[in-house]
């Protein structure tokens, strides 16, 4: 995780502090200290002071070690200005401009270590371990899982049994009788009367087909 410090309202010009944050980017905590003290700048006292509040601040809150640090990236922003004025020949003013500096700076590890486990809380192990229970015990240890199963087989068997009676049956065969006689043989009987179906006269009846004039003016009474 980066380390972010930042210093906001440096009464220098931004183009004149990206000139020293140029030579410390990308650069180890140890090598962008030693620039900063040897570099003639006015704004390597500042940058300085704001690299020395980062890594206090990766030491403190986040315990890295000063070493594994390198500064991943720093961005120097324009702020507000102060106008100033200053006179000049023939009543005239002249304006002139104080520009001010904002600075952030990150500070990365180089080797990074792999994170941590968080610590859980007891009331959270209590339900990991019920969690962890149920999935040994598997989907039939919950007795409402068992009640529907049941019933979803209860419910398969009754169809089955159905089924197995209707096979059993001359239903199918002699499932009708004429009136005073002996039931239908199974030769004898077709696959419409079977499924209990009679032949319709619309069924049995087939289409006209019309030909020639008629067909045109078929919808025309004359």
């Amino acid at each position: 995780m980066p380390v972010v410090a930042k210093l906001k309202y440096l009464r220098i010009a931004p183009r004149k502090v990206r000139l020293v944050a140029d030579l410390i980017r990308g650069k180890s905590v140890e090598q962008a200290q030693t620039l900063l003290h040897f570099t003639v700048k006015k704004a390597n006292e500042p940058l300085l002071k704001l690299l020395k509040s980062a890594i206090a601040s990766a030491r403190n809150n986040f315990q890295l070690q000063e070493s594994n640090l390198y500064i991943c990236k720093i961005s120097v922003d324009e702020g507000p200005k102060y106008k100033r004025y200053m006179p000049r020949a023939r009543g005239q003013a002249y304006e002139i401009q104080k520009k001010t500096s904002h600075v952030t700076l990150w500070l990365d590890e180089i080797v990074k270590k792999p994170p941590k486990e968080s610590k859980l809380s007891k009331g959270q192990a209590k339900k990991v371990e019920k969690i962890k229970k149920v999935d040994e015990a598997g989907a039939s240890s919950s007795p409402f899982a068992n009640a529907r199963v049941t019933e979803k087989y209860d419910k398969i068997e009754e169809k089955i049994s159905k089924v197995d009676e209707l096979r059993s049956s001359s239903h199918f065969a002699n499932a009708r009788v004429k009136e005073g006689g002996e039931p239908k043989s199974e030769e004898k009987t077709t696959k419409k009367e079977k499924i209990g179906l009679k032949p319709t006269g619309i069924m049995t009846q087939k289409p006209k087909i019309v030909k020639g004039i008629k067909r045109i003016f078929k919808r025309k009474s004359f």
